[in-house]
């Protein structure tokens, strides 16, 4: 799973580690198939950042819960940054999981 360090910093899942959080606005279809698909309640997850320095960084493992993927329910608020006009209640295109923070792993470049 993929994040900009300024939008769900791997340290706030950290400082939470019983929380779970929303892992949302993902708006690429395969992504949202492999969500779909194989992702499971469970399921650990590489969480890494892009955008972050000189490159992409591994930082921990996340868990996938309490459930599968769901509705992305964000994907219908225009106010938001990942509304998709396309994306209903009705009829949508995006998903989401719920993740809680693992262990971390030793930064290192990817």
């Amino acid at each position: 799973m993929k994040s900009e360090p300024e939008a769900l910093p791997f340290e706030y899942l950290k400082n939470m580690p019983e929380e779970t959080e929303n892992w949302d606005g993902i708006r690429n279809y395969q992504a949202r198939n492999l969500m779909r698909d194989e992702v499971q309640k469970g399921s650990q997850v590489i969480f890494y950042h892009s955008n972050a320095g000189s490159g992409t960084w591994s930082v921990g493992l996340t868990e996938v819960v309490p459930e599968e993927a769901y509705r992305d329910f964000k994907a219908w608020d225009k106010k938001l940054k990942y509304y998709d006009e396309k994306s209903s209640p009705e009829n949508p295109r995006w998903l989401m999981v719920d993740i809680r923070y693992k262990n971390p792993l030793k930064v290192q470049l990817l």
